[in-house]
């Protein structure tokens, strides 16, 4: 990943989200369902600011859509903890 990736966000119905390359829509990053307000944020971001936000920054925010998931499985689905949002390569 780097810092410039055109960033596009999609909502899925109420809690179903996607994050892909806009300059290669194949490349799909992220695909979390849920609705943690930290991971929504960091998603957010990611659309809002990606012209300016470093690979390290991305990583972070990554990071917090990760930890949100791993979090909300631990919780509600015991069977599915440790599972981290789908995180394709470029095609």
């Amino acid at each position: 990943m780097s810092a410039s990736l055109s960033i596009r966000f999609e909502r899925l119905g109420r809690t179903g989200f996607v994050v892909t390359d806009r300059d290669r829509p194949a490349r799909t990053l992220v695909v979390y369902r849920d609705s943690h307000p930290a991971a929504f944020a960091a998603l957010r971001e990611l659309e809002l600011d990606m012209a300016s936000v470093t690979p390290a920054r991305e990583r972070l925010l990554l990071g917090v859509i990760a930890a949100a998931w791993r979090a909300r499985d631990a919780q509600r689905s015991p069977q599915w903890a440790g599972r981290d949002p789908v995180l394709r390569p470029a095609a």
